[in-house]
C-alpha cells in the first residue's frame, strides 16, 4: 500500500497525475458461476460456460476432462456457444456476440463484438454468417467474414420471441416460444424471409431437424412436425415428457436426446417419426442444455456444472464425468496464497492463487444449507451457513478442509456474517441478535456473549475484542462495549430517517457504514456520541465495505467496485472504479496491491492497481474495443463514461437522445490504446442543462461502434 500512498501524494500534492489516471485492471479471474451451455469442437476439446468465463477442457480422456484454457468473458454470462475453425462464438446474456480466437488456448484473443441491445437467446453459424435470436422477436444476421469487424446485414421480425434455432442448407428453423416453429429462407443471408409458422402445444424452446422432420422441445414434451414442404409444415405427433423440456439434439440416426431442467435427460426412439416413444431416462442431474459428440452427451446443468453421459450401453445411460462450475460467490477471504470463497449451496471453495495460468480450486467443503460468509486467520477458518450453523474448519491442508467445531444457533435461525477477532469469533443472526463464541474451542462451541434488541443484525465489526459495531438494518448502527464477556453494554445508537444498514467497517476513529446506496463516515472517537462527518452517494446499493490506508473500497451491487479517497473523512472523493462486473458484486477483499471482488454469477475478479501510463494489459484487454457502463447510473447531474481502445485511433464519444440526435460531443480526438474516460455534466453542446430521461452514449473508433443507455434523474 506504500505504492498507493505515493501515487495519491503525487495526485494531491504535485498534481502531476490526474485522479482519473489511477486504474484498477483485471489481471485474472476465478470463474465460478452457472453453466448454461457446453459444446465440443468435434474432436478433443469441450467449451463449457462457467459464470463469466468459458472453460476449455481436454476430453481426450472423456472420463477425466482436464482444464487447459479459459476465456474470460467481459460484460456477460455465456448463454450459447458455437465453434468453427479456431474461432469461438460466445453469445452473452444482455451483451450480444463475442468473437474469440482460441487457436492459442493460453492466450485467447478477443477479436470483435456485436450487440443490438436486448436479451439474446441462441446463435448458429453457417459459413461467414452468424444467426442470432433475441427475446424481442427478432432474428439478426451478422457478417463475420472479418472477425475483427462483425457487422449487421439483416434483421427479420418474428411472430414470437426467438429461441433455439437449427440451420440446414438454405433454411433456418426457429423455435419461437409462444409462436411455435418458424421456418425462414436464408438462401440470401442478407435478405431472410419468413416462409411459414406452425403453432406447438407448449412453448417452443428448441428444435432439431432430420430427414424432413422437425422435432420441437416444447416445454412439456416433444412435438413432431413434417417440414418436407417448408411452406406447409404439418404436425404429426406429440410425446409428453416431465421436467420442463428445454433443449433437444439427435444422433443422426434413430435417437433424440432431450434436456429437461428437473428430470435430466430423456432418450427418445424416433425410428418411426409418427410413433416416437420414450426409450429411457437419466434423471440424476439437472439439464438446461445438451450437446452430442458420438455416443457422449455434454449436459449443461446450471449450478451443477457440466456432466458427461455415455449412451452406448444398451441397459442404461451411464454417467462418465462431472466438471464443476459453481453457484456464484457470496463472500470472500484471502491470504497470501489462498482465496476462500463462500459459494452458497455449493459450500466453501479453497482456491490456489499461485496456480498458473489461472487460479485453481484445490479444496471444497460442503454447506449445511447455503454458505454465505467466511473469515480466515492462519489455518483457522470459520464459515456461516445461512440457516443455523457456524462452522469451524482446520485448513492446514487446503485440499482437505476439516471441520473441528460448530456452533448451532438452534431453531433454524438465519445467520449472515462471521468475523474472527483476537479471542472470539463474532457472528450475526438477524433478529436473533449477535453472538460471540470461543475462537479456540473445538467440538460443539458455546456462546460467550449474546446481544439482542429485536433488530435485524446483518453484519458486525469488532475492534480489539472491546468495541463492537453492529449493522442492524432498519435499526441503524449500534455500538457495544464487549470488553467484559459477562455484560455487553450498549454505548450508543445511530440512526437517520429511512435508514437501512447492512455493511459496516471501522478504522482509526471512524466507522464506515452503508445506508443503502450511500456511505456514511462517522466519527466514533467518543463511542457514546457517534457523529456523521462525511457522506458519499455511491449510486448503487453498497454490499460490502473495506478500508485500507485511506482508501474505502465499496462493492456497489450492479455498478461494480468504487474506490474512494477518505483521507479527509469530511470530503470523500472517488479515485478509481471497476465496472466490468457481470452481475451483482457481493464482497471485496484487499491484499497488498491486489483487490478481490466477488460477483454473484461470475466468481471472483482479481484486480491490480496501475496508472494509465504504465498499464500492461493482458492480450485479451489489448484486442478489445469496449464501451463500459457509465457510473453512477442513474445520475444527477454528472456521470463518468469509460472505454477501452485496442489501438491508437481517432475517437468520437457522443451523447444522443432516443431519436439518435447528437446533443453533446464529449470526445473528438486521436487517442492512444488503453483505457480512457470522460465526464458528462448533463448539459448539451450549448451548455444548457438537458431534461431528465434516458439518453444514449455512443463510442466510434474507425469502423467500430458501441452504444449504451443511461438515465439522468433530477
Amino acid at each position: 500500500m506504500i505504492f498507493l500512498r505515493m501515487i495519491l501524494l503525487i495526485l494531491w500534492g504535485l498534481s502531476l497525475i490526474r485522479a482519473d489516471d489511477l486504474n484498477l485492471i483485471e489481471v485474472n479471474r476465478w470463474a465460478a458461476g452457472p453453466c448454461y451451455v457446453a459444446i465440443t469442437d468435434g474432436d478433443t476439446l469441450a467449451f463449457v460456460g462457467n459464470g463469466s468465463a468459458v472453460d476449455v477442457l481436454s476430453i481426450r480422456h472423456v472420463n477425466a476432462p482436464q482444464l487447459v484454457g479459459r476465456v474470460r468473458v467481459p460484460e456477460g454470462i455465456p448463454v450459447d456457444l458455437a465453434y468453427q475453425n479456431g474461432i469461438l462464438y460466445v453469445l452473452r446474456k444482455t451483451n450480444g456476440l463475442l468473437i474469440v480466437d482460441v487457436s492459442d488456448l493460453q492466450q485467447p484473443q478477443v477479436l470483435g463484438t456485436f450487440d443490438v441491445g436486448g436479451d439474446p437467446n441462441h446463435l448458429a453459424v453457417q459459413g461467414n454468417y452468424v444467426y442470432l435470436t433475441y427475446t424481442d422477436q427478432d432474428l439478426y444476421v451478422v457478417d463475420v467474414s472479418q472477425p475483427t469487424n462483425p457487422f449487421y446485414v439483416a434483421q427479420l421480425y418474428l411472430p414470437g420471441n426467438g429461441g433455439g434455432l437449427f440451420l440446414q442448407d438454405s433454411l433456418a428453423y426457429v423455435a419461437c416460444f409462444s409462436a411455435g416453429l418458424n421456418l425462414v429462407d436464408i438462401s440470401e443471408p442478407t435478405n431472410p424471409s419468413l416462409i411459414a409458422t406452425i403453432d406447438t402445444y407448449g412453448a417452443a424452446w428448441d428444435v432439431y431437424v432430420q430427414d424432413g422432420i422437425a422435432y420441437m422441445a416444447d416445454d412439456t414434451g416433444v412435438e413432431v412436425i413434417d417440414v418436407s414442404n417448408p411452406a406447409a409444415p404439418d404436425s404429426l405427433q406429440r410425446l409428453g415428457l416431465t421436467g420442463e423440456v428445454r433443449a433437444i439434439v439427435g444422433n443422426g440416426s434413430d435417437r433424440l436426446f432431450v434436456a429437461a431442467k428437473q428430470a435430466g435427460i430423456h432418450e427418445i426412439d424416433m425410428s418411426n417419426p409418427r410413433e416416437i416413444h420414450l426409450a429411457r431416462s437419466y434423471e440424476k442431474i439437472a439439464a438446461y442444455n445438451v450437446w452430442r459428440q458420438q455416443s457422449h452427451l455434454y449436459v449443461a446443468s446450471y449450478n451443477q456444472g457440466m456432466h458427461i453421459l455415455e449412451t452406448a450401453y444398451l441397459d442404461s445411460i451411464q454417467h462418465m464425468a462431472h466438471y464443476e462450475t459453481g453457484a456464484g460467490a457470496a463472500d470472500i477471504a484471502v491470504t497470501d496464497r489462498y482465496l476462500y470463497v463462500a459459494g452458497y449451496e455449493n459450500g466453501l471453495y479453497v482456491v490456489d492463487l499461485a496456480a498458473t495460468p489461472f487460479p485453481q480450486t484445490v479444496g471444497r467443503f460442503p454447506s449445511h444449507d447455503a454458505t454465505v460468509s467466511v473469515d480466515v486467520e492462519g489455518n483457522l477458518l470459520f464459515l456461516s451457513d445461512q440457516v443455523g450453523f457456524l462452522r469451524q474448519l482446520d485448513v492446514t491442508n487446503p485440499a482437505q478442509p476439516t471441520e473441528i467445531g460448530f456452533f448451532d444457533y438452534g431453531q433454524q435461525i438465519s445467520s449472515y456474517h462471521v468475523q474472527i477477532g483476537q479471542k472470539y469469533v463474532y457472528s450475526c443472526a438477524g433478529y436473533n441478535g449477535w453472538f460471540a463464541v470461543d475462537k479456540y474451542g473445538t467440538g460443539e462451541l458455546q456462546a460467550v456473549m449474546h446481544w439482542s434488541m429485536g433488530v435485524d443484525v446483518q453484519e458486525s465489526f469488532v475492534r480489539n475484542d472491546t468495541l463492537a459495531l453492529l449493522a442492524a438494518g432498519f435499526g441503524g448502527m449500534y455500538l457495544l462495549n464487549v470488553a467484559d464477556t459477562s455484560q455487553v453494554v450498549t454505548l450508543s445508537h445511530f440512526t437517520v430517517p429511512d435508514i437501512y444498514v447492512t455493511d459496516i467497517f471501522a478504522e482509526g476513529h471512524y466507522a464506515y457504514v452503508n445506508n443503502r446506496d450511500s456511505l456514511y463516515i462517522i466519527d466514533i472517537s467518543d463511542s457514546t456520541q457517534p457523529v456523521v462527518v462525511g457522506r458519499y452517494f455511491a449510486g448503487n446499493y453498497i454490499n460490502d465495505i473495506v478500508v485500507r490506508d485511506g482508501l474505502a473500497y465499496l462493492a456497489c451491487s450492479y455498478n461494480g467496485l468504487l474506490v474512494l479517497d477518505v483521507s479527509d473523512p469530511a470530503n470523500p472523493q472517488p479515485v478509481a472504479q471497476f465496472s466490468d462486473n457481470i452481475d451483482e458484486v457481493t464482497a471485496v477483499a484487499v491484499q497488498g496491491n491486489r483487490v478481490y471482488l466477488s460477483d454473484y454469477l461470475a466468481g471472483v475478479y482479481i484486480l491490480e492497481w496501475t496508472t494509465t501510463g504504465i498499464e500492461s494489459p493482458t492480450p485479451q484487454t489489448v484486442r478489445q474495443f469496449r464501451l463500459l457502463p457509465n457510473y453512477p447510473n442513474p445520475f444527477n447531474p454528472t456521470t463518468t463514461i469509460a472505454y477501452h481502445l485496442p489501438r491508437s485511433s481517432r475517437v468520437e464519444l457522443a451523447v444522443l437522445n432516443l431519436l439518435g440526435q447528437k446533443i453533446r460531443t464529449l470526445v473528438s480526438a486521436w487517442q492512444p490504446a488503453g483505457r480512457h474516460q470522460a465526464v458528462w455534466d448533463g448539459r448539451d453542446d450549448a451548455g444548457q442543462p438537458v431534461a431528465s430521461g434516458v439518453y444514449l452514449y455512443r463510442l466510434r473508433s474507425g469502423s467500430e461502434t458501441q452504444t449504451r443507455k443511461m438515465l439522468l434523474l433530477k
